[in-house]
């Protein structure tokens, strides 16, 4: 964990949802959507909230998401110590906030227009968690 988001995905990325979930989870449950859809995909936290991205086809990525949903509730071991926003021996469930439409870019992406009082902007790669 605390890897650096893939670069390209990062900067030309589409997005596919928005989850509430610890680094942990996110993680997983977006490397498996990738295994399950075939293709490039990562993610990166914007305002607590973690954006999934995608490179390829929207509707394998948009099926993949769909038949892993569950999986973001199931028990997910966790280390002492391993996740300062979960407690006990489990990862907390994650939850999809929403998915977007295949036209849909995802959350303030590269050019799009910045809600009034933004105080700061991350240019280049961005890290998990």
């Amino acid at each position: 964990m605390g890897e650096r988001c893939d670069g390209e995905v990062f900067k030309d990325g589409n997005g596919i949802c928005a989850l509430d979930a610890c680094m942990h989870r996110a993680e997983t449950w977006v490397q498996a959507v990738a295994r399950e859809s075939g293709q490039r995909m990562d993610w990166h936290y914007s305002g607590g909230i973690a954006s999934v991205l995608y490179i390829g086809d929207h509707a394998k990525v948009a099926a993949a998401v769909e038949k892993l949903r569950p999986m973001l509730a199931d028990p997910m071991a966790r280390n002492a110590g391993e996740c300062g926003s979960c407690s006990g021996d489990t990862h907390r469930p994650g939850t999809i906030l929403r998915v977007y439409p295949d036209d849909a870019r995802g959350l303030y992406r590269a050019g799009d227009p910045l809600p009034d009082g933004t105080i700061a902007v991350l240019t280049g790669e961005a890290p998990h968690g």
